[in-house]
């Protein structure tokens, strides 16, 4: 007799819709690690920059996560949200097709990199306010943890073959010319889009004087209204920050201190996607052997904790490699359980009506806490030095995930008890 995790398992291989979107999102997400190496890349090799420009670069990045996700959240509830993903990859591929022509026109420069990283960050969040939020339209409830596995897994596949893949090219190519990689992937990604056969429901007819500021306000009072929501916010949000505030660190400091070439800091970054594909595809059978709360707490401890590695890293090249591609592995790792048990949680005890703007809202306060940690590191770096900022950052980081770790999230058994709990409370409160 086969276990529900193999019948799930195959429920997925026999959806043609959700295969499609699957795969079009493997090359999409390659290419979007080429991009995240060979950006900064391009600040730090081609146009000399410093750690706090290059802060400021991953600001621009996550700035629209910050300005745009409760609008685009607002957008994509009233709207069928296939066609906004297309749109969103048509932006990015143009704007990161721009980049190797103004470089080999000679006409690239630092504030025309921060503009073109600000327009493709503004595709990147349509899209994954909309991706997010589309799963459960190729997908029944029952299978959204097999499926945000195998999504997870690919996005840690793509973290381990992307950034080697970008390393190699922006060594052979340079990286301006490295990004065409992420333009041609884009448009794989609409290709898929294209060929999904699967019908989504047309939301109705909203009146013609909507308040916008209203409807995105829900979507806020939803994530903060929930205490699970709660919990899985606030530590997204102390994540991102530290994760954006250590690479940015992390890749000057590689650069200048530890002498790495573009190569070898995509094969340590690669090591990160090793261990994130290993943690999203251990996540579903770990919870139901342990509890998914208790997975999920270990999980965060261990991704906060492991960039500590990142300082204490010394003595000959050899142990400094491994100890830097232990920090990577060990926080890809438990980022990669979370996150599939994070999702998870959020598309269950989220209604369909309010999941676009849920998930807006949970963008917004993660990737806009993200977009303040690049300049602090940035700027710690260059005022205390490198390595004492990598040291402030990672034990900031265990400091801040310890008491979070005692909340209710971590005492549920089974995903299956969020939708006993979600009919509870709202009875509760009619």
């Amino acid at each position: 007799m086969r276990s529900a995790g193999h019948s799930r398992f195959g429920e997925l291989w026999r959806n043609g819709d959700f295969l499609k979107f699957w795969a079009g999102e493997t090359i999409s997400l390659f290419g979007a690690q080429v991009t995240l190496l060979a950006l900064p890349l391009i600040a730090v090799l081609v146009l000399d920059s410093d750690s706090g420009e290059v802060g400021l670069l991953r600001f621009m990045q996550m700035l629209p996560y910050l300005l745009f996700s409760l609008l685009f959240g607002v957008i994509a509830d009233g709207r069928r949200r296939r066609p906004l993903m297309i749109g969103a990859n048509a932006v990015r591929a143009v704007m990161l097709g721009f980049v190797p022509l103004l470089a080999l026109a000679d006409l690239l420069n630092l504030g025309l990199l921060y503009v073109i990283t600000f327009v493709v960050g503004l595709g990147a969040v349509m899209f994954d306010v909309c991706w997010l939020s589309y799963v459960p339209t190729l997908v029944k409830e029952r299978n959204l943890l097999a499926a945000n596995g195998r999504l997870g897994a690919t996005s840690s596949a793509a973290e381990i073959g992307g950034p080697g893949l970008g390393g190699i090219l922006v060594h052979l190519l340079s990286a301006p010319l490295a990004l065409a990689v992420n333009a041609v992937s884009c448009l794989v990604s609409i290709a898929s889009l294209l060929l999904i056969r699967a019908k989504e429901v047309v939301p109705p007819r909203r009146p013609e004087k909507r308040n916008v500021m209203k409807e995105a306000g829900e979507g806020i009072r939803w994530v903060f209204s929930d205490r699970k929501l709660r919990v899985l916010a606030l530590l997204g949000c102390c994540y991102n920050f530290f994760t954006t505030f250590v690479d940015t660190v992390f890749l000057v400091y590689a650069v200048r201190e530890l002498s790495l070439g573009a190569d070898e800091i995509g094969i340590v970054l690669g090591f990160g996607g090793v261990g994130g594909l290993l943690g999203a595809t251990v996540a579903n059978p770990a919870s139901r052997r342990f509890g998914l709360g208790k997975v999920y707490g270990a999980s965060m401890l261990l991704a906060f904790s492991a960039w500590i590695l990142i300082p204490l890293a010394g003595g000959p090249y050899a142990q400094i490699l491994v100890m830097v591609i232990a920090a990577h592995f060990l926080t890809g790792f438990g980022m990669g359980v979370g996150n599939v048990i994070s999702i998870s949680v959020r598309q269950t005890v989220t209604p369909t009506a309010l999941m676009a703007r849920m998930n807006a809202a949970m963008r917004m306060l993660m990737h806009g806490v993200a977009a303040v940690g690049g300049p602090v590191g940035g700027y710690l770096g260059g005022l205390l030095g490198l390595h004492t900022a990598l040291v402030i950052g990672a034990v900031a980081a265990i400091l801040v995930v310890l008491p979070m770790l005692r909340s209710r999230i971590v005492r549920l058994r089974d995903i299956s008890e969020l939708s006993e709990e979600r009919a509870a409370e709202a009875t509760a409160r009619e």
